[in-house]
């Protein structure tokens, strides 16, 4: 996992962060500010909506958002969704340990999920870059 999360225009990956858990919101926030990302953390659903709506609007957008799935007040799934029924269209990866109890019929519906637990904060890395790519795919399209 040695490839900086930085775009090839060397723009910064800008990356939303909605933990609840303060020691696996601040190891997260460190690893991905590490690799070279832009990390904004916020521990709640209802402030990481505020906050991706906020940005959107603005016309700067986070380029990734990462929400544990189990949010007390809004979970992964359900913010994701909120989301796209009012346009937001960057990736948004779910993550939790364990599995999220509600199976995965709801979890399709995310850009990506990942067991932290099972699979490890490298498997959240490649996501991002894997949604990285992605926007970069679709920003060709348009400019």
């Amino acid at each position: 996992m040695d490839r900086p999360l930085v775009y090839a225009d060397r723009r910064q990956c800008v990356i939303l962060l909605a933990v609840e858990c303060p020691s696996a919101r601040l190891d997260l926030s460190i690893l991905l500010t590490r690799k070279g990302a832009a990390v904004s953390t916020v521990s709640t659903g209802q402030e990481c909506f505020d906050f991706a709506l906020a940005r959107w609007g603005q016309k700067r957008p986070f380029d990734v958002i990462i929400a544990d799935t189990a949010l007390r007040d809004y979970d992964a799934v359900s913010l994701m969704l909120e989301l796209r029924q009012r346009g937001y269209e960057a990736p948004v990866i779910g993550i939790s340990s364990p599995l999220d109890l509600r199976g995965p019929a709801l979890l399709h519906a995310l850009d990506a999920y990942i067991d932290v637990a099972s699979e490890g904060y490298d498997r959240v890395l490649l996501a991002v870059q894997a949604c990285m790519r992605a926007n970069s795919d679709l920003a060709a399209q348009y400019c």
